[in-house]
């Protein structure tokens, strides 16, 4: 048996104008756009659970669903993810470059890893030889979080304001519920 946490108001910054958007540096602009919207599924707990005092309306609601088990449940808390390229510099032991140069891949301890073959911008010089390069080029930093996957109905999150905040679907009525949540894409 599940609960589901769902968003039911805006975001706060849902009210910023395009000039304060604009304004916004590389890292925020990020966090905006991954921010929750309404009817996004936030979190699932066991039937029974105690919700906190902020985790009712006007934030949010609560939908039980007893015939649904917080296992089948767990997917609703998915998150789109995205790849962020971005220009990157970083120092490559000699012998992960001479490994892995050939194929533009080069993998480092921060797990960055570049898309195409980089630059060398130096060569570093230490006992025995050459023991490194610096390098600069397009690759993937990182993994964010986009937005919520899955997303309740705007019809349904207007009725069950409109009962209090706290609904329970049951049996008869929650397959087609669960079919009709929103898998949003990428």
């Amino acid at each position: 048996m599940a609960e589901l946490l769902v968003r039911a108001k805006g975001h706060w910054k849902d009210s910023f104008t395009q000039v304060q958007i604009d304004a916004l540096s590389i890292k925020d602009k990020e966090q905006f756009d991954a921010r929750s919207q309404i009817g996004d599924i936030i979190v699932v707990r066991p039937d029974g659970w105690e919700w906190g005092n902020k985790e009712c309306l006007p934030d949010y609601i609560v939908i039980k669903i007893p015939s649904l088990s917080v296992e089948e449940a767990k997917k609703f808390e998915e998150v789109l993810m995205k790849k962020v390229v971005e220009k990157i510099k970083i120092v490559v032991p000699a012998s992960r470059w001479e490994a892995t140069y050939g194929i533009g891949v080069i993998p480092s301890d921060e797990g960055q890893e570049f898309v195409e073959i980089p630059q060398v911008l130096n060569t570093i010089h230490g006992v025995g030889g050459i023991t490194g390069y610096e390098v600069e080029g397009q690759g993937y930093v990182r993994k964010m979080a986009k937005r919520r996957k899955h997303q309740i109905p705007s019809a349904f999150m207007a009725n069950a304001i409109a009962q209090g905040g706290v609904v329970t679907i049951d049996s008869p009525v929650a397959l087609n519920f669960i079919q009709n949540i929103i898998e949003k894409v990428a």
